[in-house]
């Protein structure tokens, strides 16, 4: 290798834990898709500013003009937490997860809400539509 051409990384760069809150969140994007047998997907959508990420949670309907619903956002240090979850509710306000136990829980509360089920279960109907 010539020396223009080295590796200058350290030996001891490898990646943190593999079961992130992206990770948790990919996951679930998929299990929108199969719950609804393709009608919705879930969608990450990623900002950066300085050394925090948000991570934009969209359900996606590609058979009502691919229609983005924002069902949360999430706010993350690059190092990982604590996170701050916040519903895209009216009114609603953001709460902290300090691992990724307490993230999983807090998500999952998210997602069952009354105005995420409903928005989601809307959508969904859209999708199917009458043909």
């Amino acid at each position: 290798m010539s020396k223009n051409n080295r590796d200058l990384w350290p030996g001891t760069l490898a990646p943190r834990d593999l079961r992130t809150p992206i990770s948790v969140l990919r996951r679930q994007a998929e299990a929108l898709y199969q719950r609804t047998k393709g009608l919705l997907r879930g969608e990450l959508a990623f900002d950066g500013k300085e050394a925090s990420l948000t991570i934009h949670f969209n359900a996606v309907a590609p058979a009502v003009g691919n229609f983005r619903f924002c069902v949360l956002s999430v706010y993350q240090p690059i190092e990982g937490f604590p996170v701050r979850l916040m519903s895209q509710e009216p009114d609603s306000t953001a709460i902290t997860a300090n691992d990724l136990d307490q993230f999983e829980q807090m998500l999952e509360e998210l997602l069952a809400s009354k105005w995420v089920v409903a928005n989601i279960n809307a959508l969904w109907g859209e999708s199917i539509g009458e043909g």
